[in-house]
C-alpha cells in the first residue's frame, strides 16, 4: 500500500509539474449543468457512505484505501463535471496537504513506533486496528484528491483555450 501511495502521489505531482495549464487564471470549463448538479447532490451522500464502508471493510478483508479513494474520486469527478470545473485546486494549501496525507501518515506512524523498539510498520497488537484504519483513512483522502486532480488536468488539456486558434499550424490553399 505504501508503494501504491507513492506511485499515485508521484503521478499527481508529475502531471501538475508538467501540465501546461497549471498557471491558468481564467476558467475554461463549460457552464455548470443544473441537472447533473442535482443528480450529484442526491448521490453524493450515498457515494460517501459506500466509500466509508469499503474503507472499513478493507481493514479486515479485501478492499480498503485504494478502492474507497477511487469511489470518492468518482464523486469528485461528478462534482467537477456538474459545477463547471469547480473542485480541488493544486494551488490551495489543504489540497497539497491532502495529496501527501497518505504517505505522511503511513511513514509517520511507522517511524513513531521505532524508538519503542519495534520495527518499521510493526504495530502493537492492541493498537493495530486503530492505526491501520487511521492510515487507510488518510490514504483514501490522498488517493481521491489525486485522482480528481489528474482528471481535471486531463480535461483541461481537452478543453480549448478561449480565443486560441482552432486551425493549428499554417496550412491552406
Amino acid at each position: 500500500t505504501l508503494l501504491e501511495l507513492c506511485v499515485v502521489l508521484l503521478a499527481g505531482l508529475s502531471v501538475y509539474a508538467l501540465h501546461p495549464g497549471n498557471d491558468r487564471r481564467e476558467p475554461r470549463w463549460p457552464a455548470p449543468d443544473p441537472v447533473l448538479a442535482g443528480y450529484t447532490r442526491a448521490l453524493l451522500p450515498f457515494i460517501v457512505l459506500v466509500a466509508g464502508y469499503v474503507l472499513w471493510a478493507g481493514s479486515h478483508r479485501a478492499g480498503g484505501a485504494f478502492q474507497a479513494g477511487s469511489i470518492l474520486a468518482g464523486a469528485g469527478v461528478l462534482w467537477v463535471l456538474s459545477h463547471g470545473g469547480a473542485g480541488p485546486d493544486i494551488a490551495r494549501g489543504w489540497v497539497r496537504l491532502a495529496l501527501v496525507a497518505g504517505v505522511t501518515a503511513f511513514c509517520g506512524l511507522g517511524l513513531i513506533l521505532l524508538p519503542g523498539g519495534g520495527a518499521f510498520l510493526q504495530w502493537p497488537p492492541q493498537a493495530a486496528k486503530a492505526l491501520i484504519v487511521s492510515i487507510e483513512s488518510a490514504a483514501t483522502v490522498s488517493i481521491a484528491i489525486t485522482l480528481v486532480l489528474l482528471f481535471r488536468a486531463g480535461l483541461d488539456l481537452l478543453i480549448p483555450i478561449p480565443g486560441a486558434e482552432a486551425g493549428g499550424e499554417g496550412g491552406g490553399a
